[in-house]
Order: structure tokens, then C-alpha cells, then sequence
């Protein structure tokens, strides 16, 4: 198997058009044969909704396994990895609220990584859906880490060019060039080798649903010497249909940040942290690739080998 992909489609979001969509993108896109899908949801009323999806789009025979059950994210894609480690080249794991965009992504994803010679971790594209859906122009494709203009955010990374109030014009869009490093990506649609999860280990369970599993992976990646990577040129939109979800806003955070913070001793998403407690940070792993963003803005992009 070249590539599975881990979709767990839980709680009061489901949106069964988001769905159809983010399957369909992927069907129509992928350009490979040998992948599949570990699909996981929590009632039988949603699979069999899900599970229509899959039949309408002639995708049934690439569902690996179908599962029911009110457990978390993380400890579902734990499972996954454990029963399907050493049996594929390549994870992903995606948001169901997703559109991939760009026609050949998993086989141009290769490209752009097979002749570095450096480590690589998690692989992520960018993600447009905040460029224009709001006409408030923010970046959304990897965080920012210990960047220079953390506290600018979001008007950061390709982004750096809008200021407040600006509306959102392409003209302004600051992309590199090819693939660069990244602190750690969103966890919307992100790629990693089979060798490598397996050396970066476990996602952390804190909570039902994806909230800081990102930074906390990303840093896990980074503490091994692996580099995180963004694609900038394949290109995807989350979220999809947004004004239509039934629950705003983010969950658990409050349990997840205390969980965060007593593991790195620091809490993501302040961003008001004093350059010097920075230095105390990256001393701390200065033998790692957590210290990679320090120093930098985000936009002062490092490019790979």
C-alpha cells in the first residue's frame, strides 16, 4: 500500500456534503491506485450516511476498515497505526471538511521530497480557506512556533503582507518558492512516512477531538531531528461550508493548553512569551530541530536539502 488516509468524522459537525466533498477531492486528485481509507465515526445513524458517500462515489472498495465508536481522535488513530504500521509507505490523516485542489497531489508530494537528503516528518500543503471565504486574508498552514512575528498572527507566513483591515487581494500572497521547513503543520491535512511515525511514536490524548495534537506532533517530529515541510504550490480548502456548523469555536481548550504546557512548559498560543523565556525554551532542546523558527519570521523561509 502506497498511502492509507485516516478520516474521523465525530460530534455535532458532521456535514455529510463536506464529507462527499473531501472524499471526492481525494478520489478525484489523488492520481494513484494503491491507497485506502480507515474511516471512523461515532453513531450508526452517521455511518450509514458515510457509508452511502462511499457507495455513490464508487469508493467502496478502498475503505481498509470502517469504524464505530465514541472513543477519542487519538486514541482511533493510535489504533490505526498499530494495526497497519510496516503495511504502508505513508499516513495521512485529514479533516472531513476538506477540498484537495491541485490534481496529482500524493505523487507530486514525492517529487518535491525524495531527493532531500535531510530528515523528514510531517508533510503538509497550504490551505487556502481563509484567504477569501471571510475576506480576512490568514494564515493557515503550519504554525508559527518561536517566530520573530509570532504575535503578529494570523497576518504571518504568507500572509505577513496584510495589515488589519486589509482586504484580501492575491497580489499580497508572499509564497516561497519550493518546499521549506515549517514549525509544525494544521492538522488538517498532513502526510508522514511509515519510518517516521514510527520513530516520532503515539499522538498524545487529551481530548476527544485534534486540538494542539499538531504543535504537540510537530514538536515531538522536531525534537527527533526530523523537518516538518510545507508544499506551498499543492493547495487544498478547509474549511468547507463553515457558516453551517452547529458548534463555533474550539473545545476542551482549557484541559488540552494545561496538558500542553505541562509537557513542554510552555503554553502554544500565547504568544506574549518574552524573547528570553524563547531562549530558555530552545535552550532546553538546543540539541534538536525545536529551535528551528527561533530567531526568524516566519516568512524568512529555509529552504531543505
Amino acid at each position: 500500500m502506497q498511502l492509507l488516509i485516516f478520516i474521523n468524522s465525530a460530534g455535532p459537525n458532521i456535514n455529510f456534503l463536506n464529507v462527499q466533498d473531501t472524499l471526492k477531492s481525494f478520489q478525484d486528485n489523488i492520481n494513484i491506485e494503491n491507497y485506502g481509507f480507515y474511516y471512523v465515526t461515532d453513531t450508526d445513524s452517521n455511518a450509514n450516511e458515510i457509508l452511502k458517500i462511499f457507495k455513490n462515489l464508487n469508493l467502496e472498495s478502498k475503505i481498509v476498515d470502517f469504524k464505530i465508536n465514541n472513543l477519542s481522535w487519538a486514541n482511533n488513530f493510535n489504533i490505526f497505526f498499530d494495526t497497519y504500521k510496516n503495511k504502508t509507505k505513508y499516513f495521512a490523516y485529514s479533516h472531513d471538511d476538506l477540498k484537495i485542489k491541485t490534481f496529482n497531489f500524493f505523487n507530486l508530494m514525492l517529487k518535491n521530497i525524495n531527493t532531500l537528503t535531510e530528515k523528514i516528518g510531517w508533510i503538509t500543503f497550504t490551505s487556502d480557506g481563509y484567504y477569501n471565504q471571510f475576506n480576512n486574508p490568514i494564515s493557515n498552514s503550519f504554525r508559527e512556533g518561536f517566530a520573530l512575528d509570532r504575535n503578529n498572527y494570523p497576518r504571518i507566513a504568507e500572509c505577513h503582507k496584510f495589515a488589519d483591515g486589509t482586504q484580501y487581494s492575491p497580489d499580497l500572497l508572499d509564497y516561497p518558492h519550493i518546499i521549506v521547513k515549517c514549525h509544525a503543520p494544521f492538522p488538517h491535512l498532513v502526510f508522514i512516512s511509515n519510518d517516521a511515525l514510527t520513530d516520532v511514536g503515539y499522538c498524545s490524548d487529551w481530548s476527544l477531538y485534534t486540538l494542539l495534537i499538531d504543535e504537540d506532533w510537530g514538536m515531538e517530529a522536531l525534537k527527533k531531528n526530523y523537518n516538518n515541510v510545507w508544499i506551498p504550490d499543492i493547495v487544498y480548502t478547509h474549511p468547507l461550508r463553515p457558516a453551517e456548523r452547529k458548534f463555533q469555536g474550539l473545545r476542551y481548550e482549557q484541559q488540552v493548553h494545561k496538558y500542553f504546557c505541562n509537557k513542554w512548559e510552555w503554553d502554544f498560543g500565547l504568544g506574549n512569551y518574552s524573547d528570553q523565556f524563547i531562549d530558555y525554551i530552545c535552550n532546553k532542546y538546543a540539541n534538536t530541530n525545536i529551535p528551528m523558527s527561533k530567531g526568524k519570521n516566519s516568512f524568512d523561509w529555509q529552504y531543505i536539502i
